[in-house]
């Protein structure tokens, strides 16, 4: 008799091994490298190590990335949406699908720094991306903006974003950024500042994350103003110049009295 009960559970044991999918208990990729630049970084949930991000790079659940001084990298998720770090920034990627019938939750929390976001449009009807930081949650469906944390600037240059607060919920749309700032406060919202437009006007001429045909498009939405940036840049470099020139001379003046 305990022979057969014996049998019994290890043919159940049996028909449930057959039945289970052994790959869906594999950590879901959720993103992989389009590019990068000087040392980054990045981890599983459960390391303690960083090991440095290669152009093979990919992402899974819980995995954190980070850049340091005067590096960078582009990522995309598997989704379509594209992220860019700035130097200095920590992420930490998630994605939750508690159940077939409800929305799949793409999620990436800004620990420090800067990031860059550029949302697909036609991503899944039932998928929610959000961009977490310690104080407000960013709600996004095919937009360009850029989001700073703990604390910082969330500036929208394409589309609109919900931010929401334990204290208020606004839309940023585009053309303006708020800032939250260590308390969770969102101060009011502005246009966007000439410090917004020329880390734009860096970005466009850098990132891969964007299409050329977007580019365009930003550009002349923006040309006034990026004009003027890209004025005063040049001015800028030109007096820095003439006054480098100046020191230099002064200095040689010097030492003929002497």
């Amino acid at each position: 008799m305990k022979n057969f009960i014996f049998i019994l559970i290890l043919a159940a044991f049996s028909m449930l091994y057959a039945e289970v999918n052994f790959d869906s208990l594999e950590p879901p990729l959720i993103a992989q490298i389009i590019t990068f630049d000087g040392t980054v970084l990045y981890r599983g949930k459960d390391s303690f190590y960083w090991q440095e991000v290669k152009p093979t790079s990919k992402f899974y659940n819980y995995d954190e990335l980070k850049t340091i001084t005067n590096s960078y990298c582009e990522i995309q998720f598997t989704s379509g949406h594209t992220v860019r770090l700035d130097p200095n920034s920590d992420i930490i990627l998630n994605a939750i699908k508690l159940d077939p019938q409800k929305d799949y939750f793409r999620t990436v929390r800004v620990m420090l720094g800067k990031i860059w976001i550029k949302a697909i449009t036609k991503s899944p009807a039932n998928e929610q991306f959000i961009i977490k930081t310690a104080h407000a949650s960013i709600s996004i469906k095919g937009t360009f903006f850029s989001v700073e944390g703990p604390e910082g600037n969330i500036s929208t240059y394409e589309g609109t974003v919900e931010v929401a607060t334990d204290k208020q919920t606004v839309q940023v749309k585009k053309g303006t950024e708020i800032y939250i700032n260590n308390s969770g406060t969102i101060q009011e919202t502005k246009p966007l500042s000439n410090q917004s437009l020329s880390a734009l006007n860096n970005i466009l001429n850098s990132s891969l994350i964007i299409t050329q045909d977007e580019k365009t498009k930003i550009q002349n939405e923006y040309k006034k103003q990026l004009e003027k940036i890209t004025a005063s840049q040049t001015s800028t470099q030109e007096k820095t110049g003439q006054t480098d020139l100046f020191s230099i001379l002064k200095k040689f003046l010097k030492k003929l009295k002497l």
